[in-house]
């Protein structure tokens, strides 16, 4: 069978806390890109994008715990947990920098 010779079957599947982990980076990144570029458009309300700008926080601090989860589930990859944390990681780093740079 020269076909599967290639193939190595597994019974290990992606931790659904892993991609939503993911998925909370996004909407972290999303938020603070809009919390950032609206009010920059000349656009009022700036506690508004200030409130959603500490949402993110929030969907990156839950992120990382998620990734954190889904990193060390036995029996599972690695991917999306793995790739969560970077994302959610970056989020935080970003937000940090907007902060400092706002603040100075």
């Amino acid at each position: 069978m020269k076909l599967f010779d290639n193939y190595k079957f597994t019974d290990r599947k992606h931790p659904a806390v892993g991609i939503m982990s993911v998925v909370l980076g996004f909407i972290g990144i999303i938020s603070e890109t809009v919390a950032i570029f609206i009010p920059y458009l000349g656009k009022k309300e700036p506690e508004r994008y200030a409130f959603i700008m500490a949402l993110s926080f929030l969907y990156a601090i839950a992120g990382i715990v998620l990734g954190l989860v889904g990193r060390f589930k036995k029996g599972a990859f690695a991917f999306f947990p793995s790739v969560g944390l970077v994302i959610n990681t970056v989020t935080i780093i970003l937000g940090v920098i907007i902060i400092v740079i706002g603040a100075a």
